[in-house]
């Protein structure tokens, strides 16, 4: 079992793997069956992962 915080961009614009402008984020804890199904998130920085 995986558990990831995953970070939903709510608004803001998105450029390039990052966020620019003013963005606001949602933290939540998402578990899933396996590590593999850990899907591809954008951390606070909004650099993706």
């Amino acid at each position: 079992v995986c558990s990831r915080q995953v970070l939903t961009e709510i608004s803001g614009n998105q450029t390039d793997g990052n966020l620019t402008g003013t963005s606001t984020v949602t933290v939540t804890t998402e578990p899933v069956g396996c590590a593999e199904n850990c899907q591809t998130f954008y951390n606070m920085s909004g650099t993706r992962r």
